[in-house]
């Protein structure tokens, strides 16, 4: 759109709209009004065409040699009709027989004839109808309609020749009539137009620019900061409502504006009483605010350090090595994520205090999500660093025993996992450290006592209790060592459960001891069985010479005991033995 168009006030900007509107209307209509009449002529030209060439075709037939002059008036007539242009008889060599023009009369129809195509002779000459053909470059109808004529030889014989009938139309003025005709019959409605036009841009100016016009002034106000304008509600019923939302809005910004000021203000005292450190930067690295944390740990005042570079208020370095550390700020600036300091950073204050510290980098934007700055906020972990120092130091000191003693020692958490093992697990299993962890203590154990250790192990994790077994563990060298295993639950000082400690003592010289004493037991048992088992026999023997002898009626031979002690007490062996046995 021309910018000059688009600056146009409304009060001319309406009236030329609905102009040009209704001028396309009307020509619309014009344009349609038109088509239709050349539609009609086009049609009305055909027939004429037709009829002319039928007509001149059958008088050439019945009469072109009997009559000539006849045949010549009847040219001369149809070429004072206002359409047509050319008017001949072309015989079938293509030359001119008779025509509208004396000048034509024998020459060859391609000199006279600017449309002429030599191939349209032969198509016409071959058929019985007529040939109608439009010429649009210069909007010309022609037609060929062939036709037999007599002819008449020296022997007085009469024949039969074939000739063309040929007339051509010209619509060029008549359609240039038809244009100003048309034009003529819709003047009038131009004229009431013109009239509507004139009526609907004064009702505009009235009642829609004026109105509009006063609700741009009271926007300038608004623009000027001048919240206390209205504008007039008056006008249409839609410029009424629309002047009343606006003073509604100015009102509700009024509002806001107030709001936003107390917001501002509290949120200024909630920024410079916070515990924490704040720092705000600009997009190009400068301090733009310091809270009073801020001061206490830079050693920097805010009047002091607003404008400044950051790295000239805000110098770390790593708390072991001394080395300047990187400000995130330049980071969150190129990236708009929130970005973090790295660990054990020192922030060196304006006296050169050092002040171990923890914070994070966030870009700042406004609501529509455009960066204006940074801010970090970062706090004192000096009391949390130490505490940190002193539990990493002791728990080094945990591990250091745990790795000097010769039992197998797991940590592990609620679900049973390990979270750690010591050196000389992975010593005993040839395990590496994350290959152990994840295949847990209970991948050793040997397969006849796995079922019971993952029964009793489960359940002790489950309950928080103790846990207690003697079972087989196998070696890096595939050798399986007895175990007497043992967990106990861990837990925080305030009771809480963390998991278990479990260690397992290597206890197979203790087993292959008590294994083989239950050897050497079962053996005296064996053989105390097989004394007894003899002397009772010796005394069924006896037993059975004496009755033998009685029977005989001869004196026993035998003293036998009169009671005997039962068979399966004179096999226990002393209370002494059986007490040292192991279980």
């Amino acid at each position: 759109m021309n910018p000059a168009l688009a600056r146009l006030p409304l009060r001319a900007a309406l009236p030329l709209a609905v102009g040009l509107l209704l001028l396309l209307v009307v020509c619309a209509g014009l344009w349609g009004a038109w088509k239709e009449g050349l539609q009609q002529l086009d049609t009305t030209a055909e027939t004429v065409l037709r009829d002319e060439l039928f007509r001149l075709a059958r008088h050439a037939g019945e009469h072109g040699n009997v009559h000539p002059d006849a045949l010549a008036q009847d040219i001369g007539q149809i070429a004072t009709h206002p359409l047509v242009r050319q008017v001949a008889l072309i015989d079938h060599q293509g030359r001119i027989k008779q025509a509208h023009r004396r000048a034509w009369v024998g020459r060859p129809a391609a000199e006279v004839i600017a449309e002429w195509q030599p191939q349209r002779l032969d198509d016409s000459l071959a058929q019985r109808r007529a040939d109608v053909r439009w010429d649009e470059p210069t909007r010309r109808l022609s037609g060929l309609l062939s036709y037999l004529q007599p002819v008449f030889e020296a022997t007085h014989t009469r024949q039969l020749e074939p000739a063309l009938a040929y007339v051509q139309l010209d619509l060029r003025r008549a359609r240039e009539d038809l244009a100003l005709a048309t034009l003529r019959n819709r003047l009038p409605d131009l004229l009431a137009i013109g009239a509507l036009l004139a009526l609907l841009a004064g009702g505009l100016q009235w009642a829609v620019a004026r109105p509009l016009h006063a609700l741009e002034r009271a926007s300038r106000l608004w623009a000027d900061g001048n919240l206390e304008a209205r504008a007039a509600e008056r006008g249409p019923a839609e410029i009424a409502h629309l002047a009343r939302a606006f003073n509604q809005m100015v009102a509700a910004l009024q509002h806001s504006r107030g709001e936003l000021s107390a917001s501002k203000e509290q949120l200024s005292t909630v920024l410079y009483s916070t515990g924490d450190a704040l720092l705000a930067t600009d997009t190009e690295r400068r301090i733009t605010l310091l809270n009073p944390a801020a001061e206490r740990l830079t050693g920097w005042r805010e009047h002091e350090a607003r404008g400044r570079r950051v790295d000239e208020v805000f110098r770390i370095e790593h708390a072991h090595t001394g080395e300047p550390a990187e400000i995130p700020v330049q980071r969150v600036l190129d990236s708009g994520m929130v970005v973090g300091l790295a660990n054990h950073t020192v922030l060196v204050s304006r006296q050169g205090e050092r002040i171990h510290i923890a914070d994070s980098a966030a870009p700042v934007r406004d609501g529509r999500g455009t960066l204006h700055g940074v801010v970090l906020v970062f706090r004192d972990v000096s009391e949390a660093y130490r505490l940190e120092q002193a539990l990493a130091d002791s728990e080094h000191h945990y591990r250091t025993l745990a790795n000097a003693g010769h039992a197998l020692q797991w940590v592990t958490d609620l679900q049973g996992r390990g979270s750690w093992c010591n050196d000389p697990w992975l010593a005993f299993t040839g395990q590496g450290r994350e290959d152990a962890l994840a295949a847990g203590w209970l991948g050793a154990v040997h397969a006849d006592e796995f079922d019971q250790a993952l029964l009793g192990w489960r359940g002790a994790v489950d309950a928080h209790l103790d846990f207690q077994q003697i079972l087989r563990l196998r070696r890096h060298d595939g050798t399986w060592r007895w175990m007497h295993v043992e967990a106990v639950p861990r837990r925080s000082p305030d009771g809480r459960s963390l998991g278990h400690v479990l260690l397992a003592v290597d206890i197979t010289r203790e087993h292959e001891i008590d294994s083989r004493l239950m050897a050497q037991v079962e053996e005296l048992r064996r053989w105390q069985s097989a004394v007894l088992g003899r002397e009772e026999r010796i005394a069924e023997l006896k037993a059975e010479v004496n009755t033998l002898l009685i029977r005989m009626g001869e004196t026993p031979r035998y003293e036998l005991l009169t009671t005997a002690a039962p068979r399966t007490e004179s096999r226990s062996l002393p209370a002494s033995l059986t007490d040292s046995l192991p279980t």
